[in-house]
Formats: C-alpha cells, structure tokens, sequence
C-alpha cells in the first residue's frame, strides 16, 4: 500500500494550525473579559449605577448622587434620564443642585419605583435655585411613619411633575414651592401638614393636569396653600380635608384651596368633594380670584 506522505503533512499541518487558532480567540477573549471586568468595578459598579441606551439606571443612594453630581447638562435644553431600578431609601435629602437638569423615572414594568426619604422633619428631594427637576413616573414618599415633606422647590427652582406619585408625606404636605412648580400629570396624594396638605406655594404653580386628592390639614388649604401665584387651567383637586386632628382644637378652612393673599387664575380643572370644619369646603380666599373657566362645585367664600 502506497500511502501519500505530503497529503498527511498538510492535514496535520491545518490541524495544529486551526487549534492554534482556536487558543488564540480564546485566551483573547478571556483577557478582554477580565479586563472589562476590572474597569466596570472601578468606574461604574454594577450595584450602583450603569448607563444603557442614553439612560442611567440607578440601584442606590450612592449610584443616584453620584450620577447626578456628575452630570454635565446644560440647562435648560438637556436633561440626564435617571431611572430608578429598584425602590431606594436615602439616609439624607437629595439635593437637585443649581445648573443640574435631572429627570426620574422608573424601570418598571407596572407601576414605580419609589424614592423614601428617612430623615424626620426633612424633605426627600430638595431642588436648589438654578437647578431643574423632572418627575416622570416614580413615587416621592416617607418611611412610614417618619415625619417630612416629600420635594422643596427653593427661589429659582423648578420642578415639573408629569407623572407618578409624590404621597405618603406626613407633617411636611407633598410639596412646598418657593419657585416653579409645574403640574401636567401624576398624582400629589396621602400627605398631611399643618397647611398645604398637597401644595404650599409661595412662587408660581403651574397646574394643566394630574390630580392633588386625599390630603388632609390641621389647619388650612387641604389641598393647596396659596400664598404666592396659582394658575390652574385642568386637573383635579378632590377629597382633600381641613380638620384638626383634635377635637379640642381649631381650625379647619378651605378644604381645596386656600388662597392665603396670594393670586389665583382660574381657567380650568375642577375643585370638588372637598371638605373643612370651619367652612370654605372647597375654597376660602384672602387673595385674588380670578375665574374665567373650570369649575368649583359648593363653593363657600
């Protein structure tokens, strides 16, 4: 039997030729693996923050500070989208700073995901003079039981509120304006306060949508405190209650709205099924009212 020698080198040689090969890819790989690895640990822990498709998903307290403080946006045209991956508990308030344009949403299919302040007697979310926050879809609240206000807008502020939830705040209300605070949708409900169970405004309030419900007072504005300016041309004000939590004590007035000598325009919406001990179930006034449209049932002023 004749055996050709030179086809046999060959195939050996094509052999070791595509094992090499095959070494090679691999040990390659494996190296880019450890090294994207060792990089990712340093620079972006996967238990805090990670970025995907323009959008920074964030898991902690830690990932979300850093994120926003690192973030480089110019206002007004820019935004970083943060999204919360998972319910988060601060150990302190966060802090929107000036020249910072942040939006908060949720990775969640159903529902959102919530930011919980702890600290008693603090806001969860303040935004600073200059700075810009969006509330897209997450829950501003409180460990339960644990007194505080869920945002605080300070002068030159501004905080747009389109969707989601800021509720469950108590002794603080929902939010305290001193800036801009514009509100197109989502749900400021469940807060409790001595006045301004939803909204206590001292700077302009911008209200198109959404609903303020379910807030209660000891004193006065259920659902808003006005003592700055207020336009609401839509959404819903309803439920809210002005009632002290004593029966010895008084108080009690503008179960809706309480006009507290500011400016109230009135283009639409509605004011309804409000209610207070004193009087003024759906709205009191020391202020200015100026009504050209919506709708204000059982009005008392």
């Amino acid at each position: 039997m004749i055996t050709n020698t030179t086809t046999i080198k060959h195939s050996n040689y094509y052999k070791k030729l595509l094992i090499t090969t095959l070494l090679i890819v691999v040990i390659f790989t494996s190296i880019i693996i450890v090294y994207k690895s060792t990089t990712n640990n340093k620079t972006i822990p996967d238990d805090d923050y990670f970025s995907l498709d323009g959008v920074m998903y964030v898991t902690s307290e830690i990932g979300l500070k850093t994120v926003i403080n690192n973030n480089n946006d110019t206002l007004p045209n820019t935004s970083t989208i943060i999204a919360l991956n998972k319910d988060i508990t601060l150990t302190e308030t966060l802090t929107i700073p000036p020249n910072k344009n942040i939006t908060l949403t949720s990775n969640k299919t159903t529902g959102f995901y919530k930011l919980i302040g702890a600290e008693y007697n603090n806001s969860t979310v303040l935004v600073e003079g200059g700075g810009v926050l969006w509330l897209e879809g997450i829950i501003v609240t409180h460990v339960e039981g644990v007194f505080g206000r869920g945002v605080y807008v300070d002068v030159k502020g501004k905080l747009v509120l389109s969707d989601g939830e800021i509720s469950g705040n108590l002794g603080g209300g929902g939010v305290y304006n001193e800036g801009a605070f514009i509100m197109s949708g989502g749900v400021i409900s469940r807060n409790t306060a001595k006045s301004g169970g939803g909204v206590f405004n001292f700077g302009v309030f911008t209200m198109s949508g959404g609903k303020i419900t379910n807030n209660t007072v000891d004193v006065s504005g259920g659902g808003v405190t006005n003592s700055g300016v207020f336009n609401m041309s839509g959404g819903e004000i309803s439920n809210n209650t002005a009632a002290p939590w004593h029966p010895l004590l008084t108080g009690g007035v503008g179960g809706g709205v309480d006009n507290n000598g500011g400016i109230f325009n009135m283009s639409g919406g509605i004011i309804t099924n409000n209610t207070a001990t004193l009087g003024g179930d759906n709205i009191t006034f020391g202020g200015t009212l100026n009504k050209t449209g919506g709708t204000i049932t059982k009005s008392d002023h």
